[in-house]
């Protein structure tokens, strides 16, 4: 009986460290994809805020990101196809229809993800880290201005 028991309890830790496992595979993969995801413009309100506020925004975002990319590519794929056929097959990789659309549609349902998922990391920054560093210098002795050199007549 102790033995079935210690089996079954084996089994159970396999298949829990594979699922570990595979939702740590599942967030690398995620934030690779996150590091072509995010331009730079304004769309993405942390983009100068450090690794503590973009990792969290982009590994969160970035699997809705790519669901969206992957609904708008094969929403957009009849369309693709056309403008294909009728350029002969010169069109750039990324200016394809599919892939255009497949771009924005992620990039409109994943932006709302992103800007939530980095505002409690964002808020953390500031009170923690900006917040008191700007304290700091409010108290802090100004430097001495440089001497003055005579002015030569």
């Amino acid at each position: 009986m102790a033995y079935r028991g210690a089996r079954h309890a084996m089994k159970t830790r396999s298949a829990a460290s594979s699922r570990v496992l595979a939702a740590l595979l599942l967030c690398a993969a995620s934030a690779a994809w996150a590091q072509e995801m995010e331009p730079d413009s304004m769309l993405f309100p942390y983009a100068k805020q450090g690794p503590f506020v973009i990792m969290p925004a982009r590994i969160v975002s970035s699997p809705v990101y790519q669901v969206g990319y992957l609904a708008g590519i094969f929403a957009c794929l009849p369309a693709s196809l056309i403008q294909d056929a009728r350029s002969g097959g010169d069109v750039p990789r990324d200016q394809e229809a599919s892939v255009v659309c497949g771009r924005g549609l992620g990039l409109f349902i994943g932006w709302p993800v992103y800007a939530a998922s980095g505002l409690p990391f964002y808020l953390l920054k500031q009170i923690f880290w900006d917040g008191p560093r700007a304290l700091a210098g409010l108290f802090k002795a100004p430097a001495a201005l440089p001497a003055a050199e005579p002015a030569l007549r």
